[in-house]
């Protein structure tokens, strides 16, 4: 076999091919996968189109029943006018239709971008079709472009090999509250102007996006002006050679997968894993072991590159027994020969105290000062550090109250120095305060508003105007 047959195979650009590679998909994962309820993801764009019309025909001859499951994000003003072709398609084909409408430009504040929060909104979506729908899969119209636009995505990211393998041709997902969804990518060899062509040529109409030419989003930057580039500058065959590779880092994390599983099953003991085995590995496999370890037990929040690196140099230690705090909830502990998890403890409830000018408070093992003075006077050396102090603007505070409290969920500051507001919980993970820490801390608080976290930057809100005005000094001291 020549070295460009491969690519080729992998990258479908001839309209003619398509119906023959669906149908073996579908030969492949609807008949073998023995699935036969079968969510179709419509949007109504040209992708999730073609998809439709080509499974149509297939599920009615492997006896697949389809349901159509379209997710209104809220966006745009055609969105609507897609809902209702979508609703039209699917009442002309006789298919029951599953529908949602979310608004995410009025989602809270947080740090996904609004396409992370979209793939969130839809898997949760998805999630709930599979149940509601008893589905054994959903189909998505994912195809060869967007493949090669995730595998440069996240090569500019950092990931590993399972991340460069890109999209998967079926992938089995587990999201928030353990729900799992499988999805399936009939599309994923095929090029987006090769389904553009097959529709074109059978007179059948969809709706055109217009956010994709948006390039300030990622993956439209990507599309539009990277891999154009890359055509033009490096290799004008770059798609299927990047679907090729993509394809081969798929093979290849199969077969260590597979691998790490049996090492695991080996490796385990009842939950635990035995350590000095598990060094004894080749760092891939104990990579991947304990990957594999974390996602059994739902703990996806530290399955990440990161966050086994810095574990697995914690197990380089001599020591016998130790804790090392890995995300929010998820704390390792080496017990002689065991590596485990542990629970971590629930904190500790503490009283909320009011704190005056001139008094001194005694607060969960803390003893924090408050006084009259004038500018401003600041001591710290980070986060976790004592003694430590700052100066808040008396004039604002007046007739105010200042309480001393624990964290609360969504708590949020506004520090000094920087635009917007950052969540405390945020402030104080990237300060590695450890876990059973975090909620034993005072936070100097008025009106439900963090003023201060001690060692950190005060509220600018309540900074001290200048050298000369009046301002209240606190100070925090543990034992």
């Amino acid at each position: 076999m020549k070295m460009n047959d491969r690519s080729t195979e992998l990258y479908c650009t001839n309209a003619a091919d398509i119906e023959n590679l669906v149908q073996d998909f579908a030969e492949i994962h609807l008949r073998a996968g023995s699935i036969r309820r079968l969510g179709v993801a419509l949007s109504g764009g040209a992708d999730s189109v073609a998809l439709f019309h080509l499974l149509l025909p297939l599920c009615r001859k492997l006896g697949v029943a389809p349901f159509v499951l379209h997710l209104n994000h809220g966006l745009r003003a055609e969105s609507e006018e897609e809902a209702i072709f979508v609703a039209d398609l699917a009442r002309a084909n006789q298919l029951p239709l599953t529908t949602a409408t979310i608004n995410l430009q009025s989602r809270e504040p947080n740090n996904l971008s609004l396409e992370m929060a979209a793939r969130e909104a839809r898997l949760r979506f998805y999630s709930d079709c599979m149940a509601s729908c008893d589905l054994d899969a959903i189909a998505t119209g994912h195809h060869a472009d967007d493949l090669c636009e995730t595998l440069l995505l996240r090569l500019a990211r950092g990931s590993g090999s399972a991340g460069l393998a890109g999209m998967r041709p079926m992938t089995a997902l587990v999201v928030s509250g353990g729900c799992r969804i499988t999805l399936i990518r009939p599309l994923l060899n095929i090029a987006a102007v090769a389904l553009r062509e097959w529709l074109t040529l059978r007179k059948l109409r969809w709706h055109d996006d217009l956010s994709n030419l948006d390039t300030t989003i990622q993956r439209n930057n990507m599309r539009h002006n990277v891999l154009p580039f890359l055509r033009e500058n490096v290799n004008p065959r770059i798609d299927a050679q990047l679907c090729c590779s993509a394809a081969t880092l798929r093979e290849d994390e199969a077969f260590l997968n597979d691998l790490a599983t049996e090492r695991l099953r080996a490796l385990q003991y009842n939950r635990s894993i035995l350590l000095p085995a598990l060094l004894k590995e080749p760092l891939a496999i104990q990579r991947r072991v304990l990957r594999l370890w974390f996602f059994a037990q739902n703990l996806a929040a530290a399955a990440g590159f990161r966050s086994i690196s810095a574990l697995l140099a914690q197990c380089a230690s001599p020591e016998s027994k130790w804790r090392f705090q890995l995300a929010e909830s998820v704390i390792a502990a080496r017990d002689q020969s065991l590596l485990s998890i542990v629970s971590p403890k629930s904190p500790e409830k503490l009283p909320e105290l009011a704190l005056k000018a001139g008094e001194t408070l005694h607060w969960g093992g803390f003893t924090i000062q408050a006084k009259l003075a004038e500018g401003i006077g600041r001591s710290s050396q980070g986060i976790g550090v004592y003694p430590v102090s700052c100066s808040l603007d008396a004039t604002k505070l007046e007739g105010k109250t200042i309480m001393v409290r624990q964290r609360r969920d969504g708590d949020r500051i506004a520090p000094t120095g920087m635009r917007g507001s950052r969540k405390v919980k945020d402030v104080l993970i990237d300060a590695k305060v450890p876990l059973e820490e975090r909620d034993t801390m005072p936070l100097i608080s008025c009106e439900d508003q963090v003023l201060w976290i001690p060692g950190y930057r005060i509220s600018r809100n309540y900074a001290v105007s200048g050298a000369g005005a009046p301002s209240l000094r606190i100070t925090v001291t543990k034992p």
